[in-house]
Parts: C-alpha cells; structure tokens; sequence
C-alpha cells in the first residue's frame, strides 16, 4: 500500500486546504502515485455555515452542529432497522440517480430467465431534450427536460405515459465547446422522497415539488451569487437525501471573470433553508452517503479534489486533491472492502483507504492500495457484483471491462469500440447495459468472461440519459423521447454470445505490412497539414463517416467545436502505428490550438472504400508537447 507524500499545492482556491501542509495531488499528468499524502482536516481553512447561524469566519465564528459523537449499539441497530424497512418500502421504485442506493443495483429489478427476442413497447411520449434520467415511484414516471427555450419537469403514467403535470420555467443556457453535441441540458437526474419530488436544472435553480400536483413547495437559485452558475460543462451532479438533507453543489468553473468557486451545500428537504456548506468549485459527480470510519459522512467529487465531511453539519473530515483532463471529475464513487473506488478520464482507476484517527483531536490517513492505467472512467459509473466491478472503460476507444477491486487486475475486457458511453444496472448475476447508441443489453456478470446474452435496438437517436428499472419495465430517454419497455416474456432471444475482442474492422482488410503502414502516416500527416493550414473542408475529406471523438461527437459535431487550429506539421518518423485485426492506432502526432496549447493526440485509423481515413480521434493531454 501506498502511502501518499505531498505535492505542490493546486492553484485554485478550495476551501478544504489547510494552511501549513501542501495537499496530495491526485492529477492526469502524475506518475509518482506512490509520493503522496493527505491532508489533516482539522488544519483547513474552510468556512461551514449553520443553520440559524452567522459565517464561520475570524474572530466572529458561529455555532456549529456537534460532530458526531461515539457510536452506541443501540444506534446501530436502530439506522439499520430504519435503512432495512425503507428499502422494502421502496419495492421496485427507481427513485433517484442510478437507483434506490444510487449504485446502480436493482433492490427488486427482474430480468427474465428468458430473454425476449424482440422487446414489447409499451408506450412512447415526446418529452423533450436533455440527458436527465427519468426516476419512478409507484405509478409515476418523472422527467426533466427541455421544450424550446423552457425547462420543464414532467409526472407521467408509468403504465400509459399520459401527461398527469408539468412545471415549466424558462431558461436560457448555451453549452460550451466540446459540450455542443449534448446540448442545453438538463443533466442532472431527479429524486423522490416522500411526497415530494426534486429537480436540480442546468444553472442550478433547485426546486422541491409536490409529487401529486406539482405545485412548488420552495425553490432556490444562484444567479445573485454567480454570474454563470453551473461548472464548464452545465451542471449535471444529481441531488443527494441524507436524513432531512438534501445535498447538491453548487457555484461555477470555467468563468474568467469570477474564477472557479462554488461550495457543498446542504438544505433543509422540507424548508429549503441553509444548513451547511463546505466550499469548493462544482463538478459533475454526484454526492454519496457512506458509513465510514464510525462517523456517516458524505463522499464526492468537486472541481479539484476527492473529499469527505460530516453528513450532518458539513465538518471537512479528509481530502486529497484530484484533477483530471479538461475539468470532468464525472463517476459516482462506492466501496468495496473499506475502499473507495476513484476514477476519471486520463487518469486511471484506483482503491482509495480512507482510516479515522487513531488517536483523539487526530488526522484522517488517506492512501492508494492501487491504481492501474489500463482502465478508467469517463462520464459512466462502475457497479459492483461480487467481488468484482463491471463498466464501460474509456481505453480503446470504449470497451467493457471485468475488473478486480482488490487488486486493479483488469479480469477480462470486451470489444473495443464498443460505446462512447454506458450505464449499467445489476440485476442478480447479470447487468443491464444501455449505450449511447441506443443498445440495450444484457450481459453476464462473470468474471470467467465477456459474454452478451441479449441485445436490442431501443431508439433512432442517442441515448445519453441514464436507463431506468422498475420491476421488469425499463425505461429509456433518448434525445427527445421517453419509452417504457416490458421485459417480461417467454420468447427466447436467438442471438448467442459474443466472444471478447469482436472488431468492427473489415476482414477483408490486409493490415499490417510496410506498405499498409506508410500509407497510414501519409494520410494522417496530410489531414494534420490541412489542419495546421485551418482548412478544415479538406481535413474533412480524411474524416471517415462513421467518424467518432473521444466523447461521441459524429463529424459534423466535431467540427463545430473543434475550433481554429494552429501550429506545425508532424514529421512522418515521429508518428507511430500499431495494429489490430485491421484497425491502425496512431500516436505521436500533434494538435495545436488557437491559443497555443500543444497536445498529444491519439487516432484510429480503418481503411475505408480503398481509403485510409481516420475514425476516432482523442486529445491525450498527458502528452502535452515537451511535457511528457
């Protein structure tokens, strides 16, 4: 096990820091993971508000929850009481982001033992935009979308898709750069609790709403405090209930003129008002509650740091900063044997210890048991069956991958190109898998391999939100529409399984020799040239049409944030290729911007009607020239 040394503290702002020690440094471009340490928390400066109090701050600080106190038996058996009915309550509900734990694990999913060849629809209703997950309770579906310029929040028959209420606002948001492809939002899923329902939109106005009618009970937003308020890429962390709380982050990144700030802030569920905060910048990872150490705590993600505080009254327990390439801190984190799984694209993925003080008025220790490069996650979230965790990793190009969280062996991985994007749902020993091109899958979770029971096409158009389950309907959101499906039927699906490493390059291609080689380096330096030249119809020419980015992006979409270019031409013996099974991976070629940022890039290359063209393209920025 790794213990963690300290490294230069991050240029930003962040609350949880503290003034006498440097924090670790968990970044895309370090390699010493094993010179790293944490940071004591009870040397941050921060500032905690409380409800009814004034800002902790100087001289004038305010009064504070107690910090939970030592834990008593009977406490235990109470909350674990508690936690037992509330999840028999909750039956086959889907009532918050990634389900009833926010795991992605089905409490009482149902997958037939017989799949279905062909899945029966039982209704599909236009619904808007977004990539907001729908939730279900009971009888109801619930959505957040967009319809024109208005944000709207939709309750639907989950039995029919009939329209019950909507709660419609206006909104105006452009999407930034790479973000253009997903458009204006919303991201963030909805969540379910009692009798109320809550949404959090793409400038975090967070509203609490009668589930039954609709009718606002209170609303909060942000434009007084932030000129942009959402972080770079539109908000889309999902709110979190814990106790009476209802937790969210809020604030803004990407913004010149105000920087990045932004906090943890905890509300009361019934009042909206303040309870606590915990500064920080925004990102996009959803908060989680875990029991740790003796003390419940909430566990996330902001702009620059992997962080946990007290559930209660917002006290910074623990943090190690945590940055990854172009400012997406996305997976929702859980445990596995006392260890927090972590992960973020070009960074790699890694267990996480996170022990209590050993001593009174001590420091939390922080440390990596492990961390490998061979897989990662992007925008998707693991789920873990067994003693083994299931996702979509962002090496080559999009592959499914088997790994063991006690060690961070990569178990077993499926075919390459396989999704920009999954979310997963484990039912028993088998997952639910819908991809951003809209395929829904079931595939087994075995460790002994890749394996596709089931696959069916659910959609015309992408599928970004995540999939929902109740019972054994499942719901999908692709760009404009919701779909229930009804997985229950005796027809066996005829498709067998997959074998791991299935290519989608031509077999008829003779990949591989010198000759095939050069010819690669020639049109891959043409369509730099063309590039450096900004004459972006001629690189178009060297852009095959079943053309992807790292993030998804077809060609048209590519280009419209792609941007000015500028630079030099890459010299043919500094560009490398590899093969596989047809397909040439190209590295060592650069990409300069228009603001003189030099990076890496990473490409496929597949020969296409007597041509090589280039499908699938990545910024690497670890390999930031003459940084490497």
């Amino acid at each position: 096990m790794a213990r963690m040394d300290a490294q230069a503290s991050h240029p930003r702002k962040h609350s949880l820091r503290f003034a006498n020690k440097s924090p670790l440094t968990l970044r895309a471009d370090s390699d010493n993971v094993a010179s790293r340490i944490y940071r004591p928390l009870r040397e941050l400066r921060r500032e905690v508000y409380v409800m009814g109090g004034a800002r902790e701050s100087g001289r004038h600080a305010a009064k504070r929850t107690p910090a939970p106190g030592p834990i008593r038996w009977a406490g235990v058996v109470f909350v674990l009481v508690a936690l037992t009915l509330a999840s028999a309550a909750q039956g086959s509900d889907w009532p918050q982001w990634r389900g009833p734990n926010r795991d992605g694990r089905a409490v009482a999913g149902e997958l037939p033992a017989e799949l279905p060849a062909a899945l029966h629809q039982l209704w599909k209703v236009r619904v808007g935009g977004g990539q907001s997950s729908p939730i279900v309770v009971g009888d109801r579906v619930f959505i957040h979308a967009r319809q024109g310029e208005n944000e709207v929040v939709l309750a639907l028959s989950a039995l029919t898709g009939e329209e019950h209420w909507r709660h419609s606002y206006s909104v105006s948001y452009e999407p930034r750069n790479a973000a253009i492809q997903y458009g204006p939002g919303p991201k963030s899923t909805m969540l379910a609790e009692g009798d109320s329902v809550y949404s959090f939109g793409i400038r975090e106005r967070l509203l609490a709403l009668d589930a039954d009618t609709g009718k606002v009970r209170w609303e909060r937003t942000f434009e007084d405090l932030y000129e942009a308020p959402y972080p770079v890429w539109g908000t889309a962390s999902s709110p979190l209930i814990e106790g009476n709380l209802l937790i969210v982050p809020i604030g803004t990144t990407g913004n010149e003129e105000q920087g990045d700030e932004g906090a943890l802030v905890a509300y009361d569920k019934t009042t909206g008002e303040e309870v606590w905060r915990v500064d920080g910048p925004p990102a996009y990872a959803s908060p989680m509650a875990f029991d740790h150490g003796g003390v419940r705590q909430i566990v996330t993600l902001d702009d620059v740091s992997f962080f946990g505080v007290g559930a209660t009254d917002g006290d910074p327990l623990w943090s190690v900063d945590f940055t990854t390439a172009f400012q997406q801190n996305t997976p929702t984190t859980i445990r596995y044997d006392g260890n927090f799984i972590l992960s973020g694209y070009q960074w790699g993925t890694a267990a996480i210890k996170v022990e209590p003080p050993g001593e009174a008025n001590g420091d939390w220790s922080v440390s990596e048991v492990w961390k490998t490069t061979d897989a990662e996650l992007y925008m998707d979230s693991p789920v873990l069956v067994g003693d083994h965790l299931y996702f979509r990793s962002n090496k080559r190009a999009g592959t499914f991958v088997c790994l063991d969280p006690a060690t961070g062996e990569i178990v077993w991985q499926g075919p390459g190109r396989w999704a920009a994007y999954a979310s997963v749902i484990a039912v028993d020993d088998r997952l639910l898998v819908l991809t951003d091109e809209a395929e829904l899958k079931v595939i087994a979770a075995d460790p002994s391999g890749y394996r596709e029971l089931a696959s069916w096409e659910v959609a015309d158009s992408t599928t970004w939100a995540h999939v929902a389950l109740s019972g054994s309907r499942v719901y999908v959101k692709d760009e404009e529409h919701l779909a229930a499906f009804d997985l229950a039927s005796t027809r066996v699906t005829e498709a067998g399984d997959l074998p791991a490493g299935t290519t989608t390059a031509s077999a008829d291609v003779a990949a591989g020799s010198k000759e095939d080689t050069e010819a690669v380096k020639v049109a891959v330096r043409a369509m730099l040239k063309a590039m450096a030249a900004g004459d972006m119809d001629l690189m178009w020419t060297y852009l095959g049409e079943d053309f992807r980015s790292y993030s998804g992006a077809d060609k048209d979409v590519f280009r419209d944030y792609l941007g000015s270019t500028a630079g030099s031409e890459t010299p043919s013996d500094e560009i490398v290729v590899e093969w596989d099974n047809g397909t040439a991976k190209v590295t060592g070629t650069r990409w300069i911007t228009s603001t003189g940022l030099d990076f890496g890039l990473e490409m496929l290359v597949n020969k296409r009607d007597g041509r090589w063209l280039v499908t699938w393209m990545d910024f690497d920025s670890r390999r930031i020239h003459g940084q490497e």
